[in-house]
């Protein structure tokens, strides 16, 4: 875990708030200030009732006191509260439909911040364990976000209404003022301490929580043949008993933290019992002693009540945004997370005119916080518009060289070289641009088929030709016209007339988004893992022979897709220990054509 720096650890409370409110506030900046405006104004229709039927209840006295021929100016005092109860239920409405609308908006909000800063984030970020705990933190916690502004709307309106209740009891009796603020001091410390611990408990078992959901999301699973594994193998029980152990740990801390907050709230509801009999006494004085009238003294009865529920309502809110405190600095960290190490990106762009040439010169490497060295003084040369294997035992350093490659990370020693130029050099947005990658672990979208071949260029204009071509190229055409929509069916059974690819087939979309791209570079990680031998063949001259002006890295463990690349790099124990064309490396029968002939059988 990386240790704060010492203007990490003087950062404040405040501060971490600060940001998260200016964040918010800055996509909804007018709906913001109409929502403060709108509550503040509901802040003190209480007050304006209370004293509205205040003067109903004097006028309806003076009118029995003076006889009938005052009912005139009670009647017109009754018409006109009753408007203005009728105005306050409008202004009610509108301030819940503006409340609505701002908690829905700040739920875009809220999903906008925290995607623009996966968006935002470098490959290698990925890579860091430190980055993926903050981010899986935010992932579960990110609901807290869009509650901010609208806790602290609360706390600010609720103690300018606050204040002008105190003032008016100033105005009558101070004893009153300190009797309801005195009355709330114990309950608010509880809820307080108590509420900061239950994040405590959050952030202290964050791990344990993580691993409770991976247990229930697999119990969770819409695939057939993972339910039908689960099915035969019988570990569904074994999952779930897993899973409510894990949850079971977590509800029990904060179930005796609830136990301790009860005993703690009884006493505190004796405090608060004992003073608010005081101000209510000192509020009866005053009509006694015939200070006020029985309208006014209905007012501020209603005063002294609408005070505690106002503060004891902006406590809770206080309490909330204060509890979640260390939740706001791990959404800043995760909004600005400092890896490691960085890769500082180039500004030079990659001349692809005559194609790519890539060069690894003298290439030692070495993961971050580890002490093994992968790679050990590798030198490979990947020519412009050939097709080059990489080829070793799992574990032989075939990825890390690809991740070099997409610069991930950069050598520990040596250096990579892209048409003659420092990999450092180049601006990584332009190079991605000019690149396309197949990894074995592609993603699936349960979008439409033609979508998920589209997004391999989207900076292109869609084009329905060019992605029926891409398809075709990747045999995945002759299916895709079998769906219920073709083109516009939804790779999604949860859908209507959706269906769910095999293996094989969503592997053929994801190579038909590689050829849509059209890119100079084309780099496949176990392409054709999922598709039969016939298929594959045909596939990989399709490969071949859409890629004559392309340069083409592939890594695979099937000698049949292997053996027809131009050239071949032999990975083992993070060394090139044989290179040539299939033919050469046959003859030589060293570690390629045991592996070859071992898997011919």
């Amino acid at each position: 875990m990386i240790k704060p720096t010492q203007k990490e650890k003087k950062r404040s409370f405040i501060f971490y708030l600060m940001f998260i409110l200016k964040k918010i506030y800055s996509l909804n900046p007018v709906l913001s200030i109409v929502f403060f405006i709108s509550a503040l104004v509901s802040s003190f229709l209480p007050q304006v009732e209370s004293y509205a039927i205040g003067k109903l209840i004097d006028s309806a006295v003076k009118s029995l006191t003076d006889g009938l021929g005052d009912y005139k100016s009670f009647i017109l005092i009754l018409v006109a509260v009753s408007a203005l109860l009728m105005a306050n239920k409008f202004i009610f409405d509108i301030n819940s439909y503006i409340t609505q609308v701002f908690s829905l908006r700040n739920q875009n909000a809220r999903d906008f911040v925290s995607f623009q800063a996966v968006l935002n984030a470098k490959p290698h970020y990925f890579e860091d364990p430190d980055f993926i705990k903050e981010k899986n933190k935010v992932d579960y916690n990110s609901w807290k976000i869009s509650q901010i502004i609208e806790s602290v709307t609360i706390i600010t309106t609720s103690f300018i209404s606050s204040a002008v209740i105190i003032l008016i009891f100033f105005t009558h009796d101070w004893k009153i003022v300190v009797a309801a603020v005195v009355s709330l001091i114990f309950p608010a410390l509880v809820k307080l301490k108590y509420g900061k611990q239950v994040w405590g408990i959050w952030d202290s078992m964050s791990d344990d929580k993580i691993i409770f959901h991976k247990y229930r999301n697999a119990l969770y699973t819409d695939d057939p043949s993972k339910f039908m594994e689960m099915t035969v193998f019988g570990y569904g029980k074994y999952l779930l008993n897993t899973a409510l152990g894990l949850n079971k740990k977590f509800v029990d801390k904060l179930e005796t933290n609830e136990r301790k907050r009860l005993v703690f709230t009884l006493f505190a509801r004796l405090w608060e019992f004992v003073f608010t009999v005081l101000g209510l006494y000192y509020v009866f004085l005053l009509f006694i002693n015939k200070s006020v009238s029985i309208g006014q003294f209905f007012f501020i009865m209603s005063l002294f009540q609408n005070l505690r529920n106002t503060v004891t309502f902006a406590f809770e809110q206080a309490t909330t945004i204060l509890s979640d405190g260390s939740f706001f600095e791990t959404f800043y960290k995760f909004l600005n997370f400092s890896p490691k190490i960085d890769i500082i990106d180039g500004k030079e762009e990659v001349d692809t005119s005559k194609g790519i040439e890539i060069q690894f010169k003298n290439v030692c490497f070495t993961y971050p916080g580890t002490e093994k060295q992968v790679l050990n003084n590798v030198n490979i040369i990947i020519s412009t518009n050939k097709d080059v294997a990489l080829v070793g035992k799992n574990g032989a350093g075939k990825t890390t060289l690809i991740k070099l490659m997409l610069r991930i990370y950069d050598p520990t020693e040596g250096e990579i070289l892209i048409n003659g130029v420092n990999i450092k050099e180049l601006s990584l947005t332009d190079y991605y641009r000019k690149i396309g990658v197949l990894s074995q672990n592609f993603i699936t979208f349960g979008f439409k088929a033609w979508e998920n071949i589209f997004v391999g260029d989207i900076n292109k204009p869609y084009s329905l030709k060019k992605v029926v071509e891409a398809a075709k190229k990747s045999q995945a055409h002759e299916f895709i016209q079998e769906y219920p929509n073709k083109y516009d069916t939804y790779l999604a059974r949860d859908l209507k007339d959706g269906v769910s690819p095999s293996g094989g087939q969503w592997q053929r979309i994801a190579i038909a988004r590689v050829f849509y791209k059209e890119p100079k570079l084309i780099i496949l990680d176990e392409p054709t893992s999922a598709i039969d031998a016939l298929a594959e063949e045909e596939i990989f001259s399709n490969i071949k022979g859409f890629s004559k002006d392309k340069t083409v890295v592939i890594v695979s463990h099937r000698f049949a897709t292997v053996k027809k690349a131009d050239y071949i790099y032999v990975i083992d124990n993070g060394e090139i220990i044989e290179k040539g064309e299939h033919s050469q490396l046959i003859a030589k029968d060293s570690l390629y054509s045991k592996m070859y002939y071992a898997q011919s059988k």
